[in-house]
């Protein structure tokens, strides 16, 4: 019992004996794509190292198919449990594609003529954003949620391990954060630990 965590120890921490893990790759091409200063990604990265790495039970998203470009082969799965430094244009163009009340809705929005479209609405006076978003947006990926991370890992090389196990089959407690979370009838208060179950 001396090795137990504090959540072990007063039984609030929960993990269910049928697990499912699988090692994953924290994303640095995405990372890169994000930062403003293309040429000094690399130094960014390794000087903020805490901004981008993944922490243990983070949700994590799965970004190895991209939107718009060819996605490619990966040892890896790709993940990310931070969206980086996105700039304003960007976040707007995320929150129309997945804020989009219906599949349909949500294809129609994930393709490249309404990332176009997106592009051209953007004012004259801020052309230098403009030239930001469709650097970044044409090479955005899609979104899936991956699991829960069990480790720590970076986006760079540099500072440490860029790859790490995540739960993707199981159940296990984490934190809530910083905002309500409704499961079922069941309402959580926020900073609230809450039994999350992941899909096989």
């Amino acid at each position: 019992m001396s090795a137990a965590s504090l959540g072990s120890a007063t039984g609030s921490r929960v993990d269910s004996a049928a697990k499912h893990t699988m090692a994953c790759k924290v994303d640095t091409r995405y990372f890169k794509g994000t930062i403003e200063n293309f040429e000094d990604c690399d130094n960014v990265l390794k000087g903020s190292r805490d901004k981008y790495a993944m922490q243990k039970d983070e949700i994590v998203m799965n970004t190895s198919k991209r939107l718009h470009a060819a996605s490619g082969h990966t040892a890896y799965p790709l993940v990310i449990t931070t969206l980086g430094d996105l700039n304003q244009s960007i976040t707007r163009y995320l929150r129309e594609i997945y804020g989009s009340p219906s599949a349909t809705q949500f294809i129609d929005r994930s393709s490249k003529d309404f990332k176009d479209q997106f592009a051209r609405d953007i004012p004259p006076e801020r052309n230098a954003d403009k030239k930001v978003f469709e650097v970044v947006a044409a090479a955005m990926p899609e979104f899936r949620c991956q699991g829960v991370a069990l480790g720590q890992a970076f986006a760079s090389h540099l500072t440490g391990d860029t790859v790490v196990t995540v739960l993707v089959g199981g159940m296990m407690t984490v934190m809530n954060g910083h905002f309500e979370m409704f499961a079922g009838t069941c309402r959580a208060r926020p900073r609230m630990r809450i039994l999350l179950a992941s899909p096989p």
